[in-house]
């Protein structure tokens, strides 16, 4: 099963990005995922933040579920992220191995939506 990982993406802190990342991604191998994340796309991508947006949007198109780091309400393109894979009905499970509900508040300079 190919599971995408979604997270916070610092780019003041690419290392500490990148070890969190590498550390699910190694997690879900383990256990048989075939796991997919930014960090294992290229990064030469994360400095324009449209291209950012569209290649992770894809990752998660391409995958059967996403598995969602706990920094992810911090990140507005992690926000979208699990929002769109609620809308296209992918399985969204926490790094604690919670399903995340399919109501969702988001704030964060957005007016509240609720899925």
């Amino acid at each position: 099963m190919k599971v995408t990982i979604v997270g916070r993406v610092d780019l003041n802190d690419i290392q500490g990005t990148t070890k969190r990342f590498t550390d699910a991604q190694i997690e879900l191998m383990r256990h048989g995922f075939d796991a997919n994340s930014i960090v294992k796309s290229s990064v030469q991508w994360l400095v324009d933040k449209s291209i950012e947006a569209k290649e992770r949007l894809k990752l998660v198109t391409e995958s059967h579920a996403i598995y969602v780091l706990p920094d992810w309400g911090e990140d507005k393109i992690a926000m979208l992220e699990v929002a769109l894979a609620h809308t296209l009905g992918k399985k969204v499970v926490c790094q604690s191995n919670t399903i995340l509900s399919n109501r969702i508040t988001f704030y964060n300079e957005l007016p509240e939506y609720t899925f």
